[in-house]
């Protein structure tokens, strides 16, 4: 199944989990910020995604999708979202708790047509 998953570089300081990902495509901020990296995600393991988890730092999340759900991913919590933004009030509520920014916490993209870089 087609998975991609969409990554901020300053979220995940460890070089050895960077490794293990196949990254297909990258989006740089305009004053080089931060990079979004997008991720096939097709191959990876549920022990992959909880290093991934276990390593994010401070309030940053990365999230993942298929042609049907949407997987919201924090460092204490984990989202299941579809297409349909009525589903993602819990995950945004979490997400202003914990400090993201609102304007932060509109995920994009979330399907494979949405896709910009």
């Amino acid at each position: 199944m087609k998975v991609h998953a969409i990554i901020i570089d300053k979220s995940i300081p460890d070089p050895n989990l960077w490794n293990k990902l196949k990254v297909i495509g990258k989006r740089e901020s305009p004053a080089n910020f931060w990079t979004l990296f997008k991720i096939d995600f097709s191959k990876v393991d549920e022990n992959l995604i909880k290093n991934l988890q276990e390593n994010l730092i401070g309030n940053f999340y990365f999230h993942y999708y298929n042609a049907n759900e949407i997987k919201v991913i924090f460092k204490e919590k984990i989202f299941t979202l579809t297409k349909d933004k009525i589903t993602w009030k819990e995950m945004q509520e979490y997400g202003l708790s914990i400090g993201v920014p609102k304007d932060q916490l509109t995920i994009q993209p979330i399907s494979f047509e949405d896709e910009t870089f």
